[in-house]
């Protein structure tokens, strides 16, 4: 659960850190970045991730291991404050080796934590090993 607790982090922010690609707000970024390393405390939400994550994917065709490996550096630094980091974690290891979306891996990051199903028409979670209830199937369709 969020701590009441500094700031809530946009996804341009992190985008900019992660890219280096616009020197001026890259470099600002950067000694964000730094603060939290030292201390100082920042919030990154769910949502804040799954876009970053799709626009390093679709938009700058970054390989999903590459991804993870920087997403999950970012998520280590000490400052930064998350909802359920191990959840976030488990759901980028899933995105990366299962090759599923990140939302589909981060609610089956969720479904595996909390022993629940997903009600879902999406086959990729079979992959994940999650449970799933097909409401097609609960009525003789799917």
């Amino acid at each position: 659960m969020r701590r009441k607790k500094g700031p809530l982090i946009d996804t341009n922010v992190i985008l900019r850190y992660l890219l280096e690609d616009l020197p001026e707000q890259s470099e600002a970024s950067a000694r964000f970045m730094e603060n939290l390393g030292r201390g100082e405390e920042a919030y990154i939400h769910d949502v804040v991730i799954a876009e970053v994550i799709w626009t390093l994917e679709k938009f700058y065709k970054v390989p999903r291991s590459k991804i993870r490996d920087v997403v999950s550096e970012l998520l280590s630094i000490r400052g930064i404050v998350l909802s359920n980091k191990g959840v976030l974690l488990r759901a980028l290891q899933l995105y990366a080796d299962k090759k599923i979306d990140f939302v589909d891996a981060l609610l089956a990051s969720l479904v595996l934590e909390d022993e629940v199903e997903v009600v879902t028409f999406d086959k990729d979670f079979r992959r994940v090993g999650v449970t799933i209830r097909n409401l097609l199937r609960e009525r003789g369709e799917g």
